[in-house]
């Protein structure tokens, strides 16, 4: 992903209010359940903000990633050295989901 806008390389904000992020461990090493939305940041295209997959794939050579069951086969079908992480996206309350991804974005620099 190479160089960051933000010394948060990225953040997972969780179902329970909790959050993980680049500074407090490797992908690898962040809760595998219950994402609400990663906040990444990358050189040449910004904040993002993913949300909404069933599923977050982190490859070595491209950072974070959302996408359902059959795009998660196909990667680890594909890809299988590059991946260091697979965490697994959840649906919550629409009340709930707004208040998290409002969270997120103003934590990491966003203007809701």
């Amino acid at each position: 992903m190479g160089n960051y806008l933000n010394p948060h390389k990225w953040r997972i904000y969780y179902d329970d209010g909790s959050t993980f992020d680049s500074v407090s461990g490797q992908s690898d090493q962040a809760p595998p359940d219950g994402v609400i939305v990663i906040v990444c940041y990358e050189n040449g295209v910004g904040r993002q903000l993913l949300q909404g997959w069933d599923w977050y794939v982190y490859r070595r050579t491209e950072g974070w990633y959302g996408c359902d069951l059959h795009g998660l086969l196909d990667n680890l079908k594909n890809y299988p050295l590059e991946f260091s992480a697979v965490k697994q996206g959840r649906t919550v309350h629409t009340a709930r989901f707004k208040e998290i991804i409002a969270r997120a974005d103003a934590e990491m620099g966003g203007s809701a």
